[in-house]
């Protein structure tokens, strides 16, 4: 929507907010919701996909 409407415009996400999605995404993936039980949530596999976006390399988080 903004490309349409503001077509020059440089759309940014700031690094705070993407890391609260990628854990937000790990804890659905690896949760059981049926008795919380973790499924191999890993503070490991969140931690290396912020090192990975901290370097800008968004696509190995994709």
């Amino acid at each position: 929507m903004a490309q349409t409407d503001f077509p020059d415009c440089i759309e940014i996400l700031d690094f705070f907010h993407v890391s609260e999605y990628v854990w937000a995404w790990q804890e659905r993936l690896f949760l059981s919701k049926r008795n919380g039980r973790n499924l191999g949530l890993n503070n490991n596999r969140v931690e290396q996909q912020q090192r990975w976006l901290k370097q800008s390399q968004w696509q190995s988080v994709v």
